[in-house]
């Protein structure tokens, strides 16, 4: 690892990015019955997966993030059961994304505050696997999000 490199880890990865999307007229892409709730955007691509496995993937979408790249490899426009499923597995646990999800919907009904959710990876080299975390974030842009998690205090 160069000096330049390890100036840069700690590094706070964006696995997976949820936002509010309510259309009625759209069904889930992944169970096709419920209307879309979220629409989430997973940040490692499965494509690079399939040619060079797991790690080049993780590494590759680690040094686009740190260089400032957030464009995400997919976007998926899901119902509310499907993104608690997904992001749990991102997450490795399903109750921390249901009290979030519960939470940005209160805010949201209650005063009228619309917020994402993050599930980002504290990751320490290109090869670490990194804690995972998950926190409620601005639902403006990508980069505001990512400016917001350089805040939070860990």
């Amino acid at each position: 690892m160069t000096q330049k490199q390890a100036e840069t880890f700690p590094f706070e990865f964006i696995l997976m990015w949820i936002r509010p999307k309510e259309q009625k007229d759209l069904k889930c892409l992944f169970c096709k019955k419920e209307p879309v709730a979220y629409e989430l955007y997973q940040f490692v691509d499965m494509r690079d997966m399939l040619a060079g496995g797991i790690d080049a993937a993780w590494m590759k979408s680690i040094r686009q993030q740190i260089t400032g790249n957030y464009r995400p490899a997919y976007t998926q426009d899901v119902c509310v059961d499907c993104c608690t499923h997904f992001a749990s597995i991102a997450l490795g646990k399903r109750q921390p994304v249901q009290q979030l999800l519960s939470m940005a919907s209160l805010a949201r009904k209650q005063g009228g505050i619309i917020l994402s959710q993050a599930i980002v990876c504290t990751v320490k080299s290109f090869n670490d696997e990194g804690d995972t975390w998950i926190v409620n974030a601005p639902n403006t842009s990508i980069g505001d999000v990512a400016q917001h998690i350089k805040t939070i205090k860990r």
